[in-house]
């Protein structure tokens, strides 16, 4: 039977009314998942998402509350799923999410046909994608959007990923690690869960990589959390991929928003190449390695956008638009 063979975790932190619509719509009585094991993986939140989760866990057998007892950040919650996940299937959820069920007879198809990998997200474009590694690949980056066989988390898939926790996307090795093994994936012909709900309740380029509230001054961040952005984090979590044409297509993708329908870039070398030097976001040997990580030819046209006019108008308040206007009206006049 599929419930006993998939097992659903949701990741939260301090945003109770998100999670209440998330478990609304997964224990509504039209939702095909509403019967099976959800583990709700609560980061020691501070508001009443607590409260809410024992009203619900009381109510609902199947629905398990469990409360960090410190704060160990996203990633750190990401890889508790991960090594608490004992069925065939895993599948992560955040707390943010909308889920739409009516493709879900495709994942359950799926599953009975013993696919490793079931997508539950395709808002990216897959038919103008003609290298489906990469799309799953930069697809899998959404943390919901694959379902996966738990054979996958072995000892040392953990231990990297665990490694892997600065990116805030140490899932993305198992994806990886589905890739280097050439697995059996499902893409359905629709999204059961949409990355769009996410984009509109979080900006990705003001991303809060440790998510820890604290009121100490000298609050302790590793350096690398501290200096990564998202895209930097998308591009290092690629690593483990073992093919270089699939990591590097799927930075294409991610980079061109047409490739996104809309939702990206997520990775603009521009502006990170820009970020890092006017605000020192990032240590100098973290951009170098950025930039041996994107295919060669963004590089070069990142450098020479980053210095040159154009870019330094676009920057600073415009100030070179404004001398172009001048200068030409000056020139209509004469």
């Amino acid at each position: 039977m599929l419930i006993d063979d998939l097992e659903i975790f949701i990741i939260t932190f301090n945003r109770e009314k998100y999670l209440k619509h998330t478990l609304e719509t997964i224990l509504n009585n039209n939702s095909p998942i509403k019967d099976f094991d959800i583990k709700v993986l609560d980061n020691n939140s501070t508001d009443g998402t607590g409260t809410l989760l024992e009203n619900i866990s009381a109510k609902y057998k199947n629905v398990k509350h469990i409360k960090n007892n410190r704060n160990i950040g996203l990633s750190g919650n990401l890889c508790k799923a991960m090594e608490l996940a004992s069925k065939k299937y895993f599948w992560i959820l955040c707390d943010n999410d909308d889920i739409d069920f009516s493709a879900w007879k495709e994942i359950e198809d799926g599953i009975n046909q013993d696919y490793d990998v079931l997508m539950t997200c395709v808002d990216y474009n897959c038919d103008e994608n003609k290298d489906k590694k990469a799309f799953i690949l930069a697809q899998a980056t959404f943390t919901p959007s694959c379902i996966y066989k738990t054979e996958f988390l072995t000892d040392d898939l953990m231990t990297y990923a665990m490694a892997d926790n600065p990116t805030i996307l140490p899932h993305v090795c198992v994806a990886c690690k589905a890739i280097n093994k050439n697995a059996k994936v499902l893409i359905p012909s629709k999204s059961i869960v949409s990355l769009t709900s996410n984009i509109i309740i979080e900006d990705h380029k003001n991303y809060n990589f440790d998510r820890v509230e604290t009121k100490e001054k000298d609050k302790l961040t590793h350096e690398r959390t501290k200096s990564y952005n998202f895209p930097c984090g998308i591009v290092s979590s690629f690593d483990s991929c073992k093919d270089n044409s699939v990591r590097k297509n799927a930075i294409r993708i991610l980079s061109n928003s047409n490739l996104c329908n809309g939702y990206g870039p997520f990775i603009n070398p521009v502006d990170i190449i820009y970020s890092s030097f006017k605000h020192h976001e990032m240590p100098l040997y973290m951009l170098i390695e950025f930039l041996m990580k994107i295919p060669e030819d963004m590089r070069t046209p990142a450098l020479w956008l980053y210095l040159s006019p154009i870019h330094f108008y676009k920057r600073i308040n415009k100030l070179y638009v404004r001398l172009f206007w001048i200068l030409k009206i000056k020139l209509w006049t004469f």
